[in-house]
């Protein structure tokens, strides 16, 4: 397993949507919202997705399980 330290934005863009609309809001960065945005939608209507350039991996490391 691996521990990871990030700095987030501290919003998730959620998008929803058809082939005829679409709404993009931003979301606060919460535990629930972060599993969310991780577990990744089967559903074609959503999306969670961070800003990659507001993105900073500050360490990785290896955690014994």
């Amino acid at each position: 397993m691996k521990k990871v330290t990030l700095i987030l934005p501290d919003t998730i863009l959620h998008t929803l949507g058809s082939s005829r609309w679409t709404k993009t809001d931003e979301i606060d960065v919460c535990p629930a919202n972060l599993m969310r945005l991780f577990e990744g939608s089967n559903d074609y209507h959503e999306s969670f997705r961070l800003d990659t350039s507001q993105i900073e991996i500050l360490s990785i490391e290896t955690v014994e399980s």
